[in-house]
């Protein structure tokens, strides 16, 4: 089978455009890229792609939310509906991304071949299906985790397929992003009934346990005045703050530094 994709300016990948380029596929692999005016023979395919784009195939290495039914990130919470997942697979694929890696790492071999068959993306995946990660996900979350996603071990995962050690110790497990627009909002919205911005919550987090977390400083005057600025005085008291972002973002942390060192002595 050959196909010329013909008329369009040509992303060459090194660098290069070619205007009114030409790309030819022989057997589904590219034969030739040329800014020549080839004439195709007779058994070809021939797309006019004129006035658009035609460049490689993007390889995105971190893509979270892309797994059929598989927990959320190293925090193992709960997976997104199956229409948010097609959604965002749909998206990737428009943007140009034909190679993605899932880096919901303790998504099953099953569930990352069952995304498979139900889109064309191609679909790697990592995974972080060792002892210390997952009682990591389990300290900060573990909502979306079942049996079938903590059964396998990282080993057994490589052997079946996955190609990478990814996502270990995250933003909710090891008190980073994830905490600030996930975690400390939904401990805070909790006990107090005050929606807060992901700003915010890193402003508090940062002033009970700072910028590095460990060791934890407590910046009490900080914390006072973010309370009566965000609107929380009266709703919860300075040493109630520090209670709720220490016990949001703390039982994961140290697990999660050695869940790194853990996955760096299997890699």
């Amino acid at each position: 089978m050959v196909v010329f994709i013909k008329g369009g300016t040509v992303v060459t990948g090194d660098g290069g455009l070619i205007k009114k380029g030409t790309v030819v596929f022989k057997d589904d692999r590219i034969a030739e890229v040329t800014d020549k005016n080839i004439e195709p023979p007779s058994e070809a395919d021939v797309v006019d792609v004129s006035g658009q784009v035609v460049m490689p195939g993007i390889i995105n290495n971190h893509a979270n939310g892309i797994i059929f039914g598989a927990p959320l990130f190293g925090t193992g919470s709960l997976p997104l509906s199956d229409e948010q997942t097609l959604a965002n697979l749909n998206k990737h694929l428009l943007q140009g991304t034909t190679t993605i890696l899932n880096v919901d790492g303790f998504a099953t071999m099953d569930q990352v071949n069952s995304t498979r068959a139900r889109h064309p993306i191609r679909i790697e995946t990592s995974t972080i299906h060792t002892p210390l990660n997952i009682k990591a996900a389990y300290a900060s979350d573990g909502q979306g985790m079942l049996p079938q996603n903590i059964e396998p071990t990282a080993k057994e995962m490589l052997e079946e397929g996955a190609v990478a050690l990814a996502e270990v110790g995250d933003g909710g497990t090891l008190g980073g992003a994830g905490q600030d627009y996930i975690f400390i909002p939904r401990a805070v919205k909790k006990a107090t009934g005050i929606d807060i911005s992901t700003d915010q919550a890193r402003a508090l987090k940062f002033a009970v346990l700072g910028k590095h977390i460990d060791p934890p400083q407590f910046d009490e005057d900080s914390v006072y005045k973010l309370c009566q600025q965000f609107g929380l005085q009266g709703r919860i008291s300075v040493s109630g703050i520090k209670a709720l972002i220490e016990n949001t973002v703390l039982p994961s942390f140290k697990i999660a530094v050695e869940g790194m060192l853990e996955a760096g002595q299997l890699a």
